[in-house]
């Protein structure tokens, strides 16, 4: 076959196309690559920003109050947040009186006369305890509700459902969290304050109060869609175990000298 200069012309400039569109393909790579690898680095740039950024340590809340915030495992809890749900369960179980909360009215609060809630006692008989030492024994493990419910049953006097005594629990001192060596998310407290007994006619009288609290986290999920549609029980569970901590052992001693 023999080519003329025409077609050997044509063949050249065939080939001068391929050759350029290859050259077009690998540059545009090239460029595609070049465009991935400023892309990456500039990622890479930015997380190493926040990673080496410091965590927030305040937060803002809605009201305009400011609150310390720090990163904490699954299994551990603020001393502060600690303390205070010891404080909150120790004087919602052994603070007592006949009134509940009932709303408000005219931007009042209300108060209702508070029923009680009926406690089988040992051999059969009857008890009572108070709405609020109710709900705060929730805060207790399983094992322990029954017990803290049969002793304040028998501890409160029926006076209080008369409204003519009533007790608050006073708290004079809290121990800094102690963890329990070798065990994760398990602390103890010791707890210095006084029941203050007050009857009707003025007279008052002061019980000691001192005891070691074992506290354990736990794992309390948040009720569905904000328990809109909770019940009053799932909401009542819910609020005493908010602090993801429950108090799983409480027992005497007699001051903050001793080994907590």
């Amino acid at each position: 076959m023999v080519l003329t200069k025409k077609s050997a012309s044509i063949t050249l400039q065939e080939e001068k196309k391929t050759r350029d569109f290859l050259s077009f393909l690998s540059l545009t790579g090239i460029a595609v690559q070049t465009m991935n690898l400023l892309i990456a680095c500039g990622l890479f740039l930015q997380l190493s920003k926040v990673a080496n950024k410091p965590m927030p340590q305040l937060i803002q809340m809605m009201d305009g109050s400011v609150s310390e915030v720090a990163v904490l495992g699954n299994q551990d809890r603020a001393p502060i947040v600690i303390q205070k749900f010891v404080s909150d369960a120790l004087q919602g179980l052994m603070s007592w009186h006949n009134q509940i909360p009932a709303g408000e009215q005219d931007g009042e609060s209300r108060f209702i006369e508070d029923p009680g809630q009926p406690i089988t006692l040992p051999g059969g008989k009857k008890g009572k305890v108070t709405s609020v030492a109710w709900q705060s024994s929730f805060a207790f493990s399983e094992e322990m509700a029954a017990e803290m419910m049969i002793m304040v049953a028998e501890m409160t006097p029926p006076e209080v459902f008369r409204g003519t005594a009533q007790t608050v629990l006073q708290i004079d001192s809290l121990t800094f969290p102690k963890r329990i060596s070798d065990v994760e998310g398990i602390w103890t407290v010791g707890v210095v304050a006084r029941m203050i007994v007050v009857a009707q006619s003025g007279t008052r009288r002061s019980i000691p109060f001192r005891k070691i609290v074992t506290v354990k986290a736990v794992d309390t999920p948040r009720l569905p869609q904000e328990g809109q549609y909770a019940s009053a029980l799932a909401r009542i569970v819910q609020s005493a175990r908010r602090a993801q901590l429950e108090i799983i052992s409480l027992k005497d001693f007699e001051s903050l000298d001793e080994e907590v």
